[in-house]
């Protein structure tokens, strides 16, 4: 597949704790490193779950913002469709 046509990491290649939104600052670094070997051209974001509430520990925010702020860095946004937002890559 060329360079310019490689699709990022889905959602299922992402640490079980990171799916679960609960994040530490480790499970982000590892995220950012993956990011940065394969700089990947495209990521989306989903805000679909944003305001969801769940009965158990994943609902309360890790503080950990490390993964947000790498993505705002590197990448924009070039495109919205309903609760995706696709970012390109700065790179």
């Amino acid at each position: 597949m060329p360079r310019d046509k490689e699709a990022a990491a889905a959602v299922g290649d992402l640490p079980r704790q990171a799916q679960a939104g609960q994040t530490t600052i480790e499970i982000q670094s590892e995220i950012i490193a993956e990011l940065r070997t394969s700089r990947p051209r495209y990521v989306v974001l989903s805000s679909k779950y944003d305001n969801a509430e769940e009965p158990n520990e994943s609902a309360r925010s890790s503080g950990v913002t490390a993964l947000d702020q790498f993505i705002r860095a590197h990448y924009r946004a070039v495109a919205a469709f309903g609760a995706l937002t696709i970012l390109e890559s700065r790179w």
